[in-house]
């Protein structure tokens, strides 16, 4: 199950307005934890035709050898998902 993240900002807006009172004080909205999330970036291997033992990622251009390694589902240089857009 993967978990869904919401500005605080935004959850603020929806129920705090037109007067709609909470059980709770806009303080405790304020005091929810909050984490490091940033936007998933997708992109694929590719490969290139003077070294077609090494395997390109797509968004940061970095190489990778996969005759050493197996190719992995993230780009160990970006972070990059490599396992195919979520849909």
């Amino acid at each position: 199950m993967n978990d869904d993240y919401i500005s605080r900002k935004a959850f603020k807006e929806k129920y705090l307005c037109c007067g709609y009172i909470p059980e709770m004080a806009e303080s405790e909205l304020d005091s929810f934890p909050g984490t490091n999330v940033r936007p998933v970036v997708y992109s694929e291997w590719k490969t290139n035709s003077d070294r077609p033992d090494t395997l390109i990622c797509s968004v940061c251009g970095s190489g990778y050898d996969m005759w050493k390694h197996d190719p992995h589902n993230f780009c160990p240089h970006c972070g990059a998902d490599m396992r195919g857009e979520k849909v």
